[in-house]
């Protein structure tokens, strides 16, 4: 009789242990699918241009800021680099959202 009532608290216990394992991964699978969903959510959201249509806003908010801003050289200095940085970036999201087609062995 005591060996039966061991064996049920063995047996109990591996089950409990095996339901919150699967509770656990099942909750880590949850987690990264809704982080990619965010990530994919944040990707279909993100405005994507082109090289010239960046070049070209790129001029349009320095000239902008230089008419605005023409009393105070150093603000203007310095939107003018805010702005190159926004280009530079806004470029480079282009071709590294593109970057997986030219080469897949780079996201590996």
């Amino acid at each position: 009789m005591n060996q039966f009532i061991i064996l049920a608290v063995v047996v109990a216990l591996m089950i409990v242990a095996m339901l919150t394992s699967r509770k656990e991964k099942v909750s880590k699978v949850e987690t990264v699918k809704k982080s990619k969903s965010v990530e994919k959510d944040a990707w279909s959201k993100e405005s994507f241009v082109n090289y010239g249509q960046v070049q070209q806003l790129r001029n349009e908010l320095i000239k902008a800021t230089e008419e605005k801003l023409g009393d105070d050289p150093e603000q203007v200095d310095q939107l003018k680099k805010i702005i190159d940085e926004w280009a530079d970036l806004k470029v480079e999201s282009f071709k590294d959202r593109r970057s997986w087609v030219r080469n897949p062995e780079k996201n590996d």
